[in-house]
């Protein structure tokens, strides 16, 4: 299971699928523009819907555990996924965030 910091993340998102797992409210309240809200039960239950086509995951939260967490599981499945270190709370303190999105 490999991780990335969001300075990482920022050069490479026009380049990646990016899953935010956090809960449906709080992905509407502050996102990152390019994330796509899978939330963490969702994606666990519905992986192979969702990943058929996907070659590397990229999964970010609001800090690390819920995205780890799914890492975990995927990584177990053998999917190559990356979780963004420190999550939402620390992409926050250097980059530009969506409020209010709607899904």
């Amino acid at each position: 299971m490999k991780n990335i910091t969001v300075r990482e993340l920022y050069y490479i998102l026009d380049e990646i699928v990016l899953f935010d797992v956090r809960e449906v409210e709080e992905y509407q309240k502050i996102s990152i523009k390019e994330s796509i809200n899978i939330p963490v039960e969702k994606m666990i239950k519905n992986h192979l819907k969702i990943l058929n086509r996907v070659n590397k995951v990229y999964l970010i939260c609001l800090g690390n555990s819920r995205s780890a967490r799914v890492a975990m599981f995927l990584n177990d499945l053998g999917y190559d996924v990356t979780y963004v270190k420190g999550g939402i709370t620390e992409y926050k303190k250097h980059y530009t965030l969506v409020y209010n999105k709607k899904n």
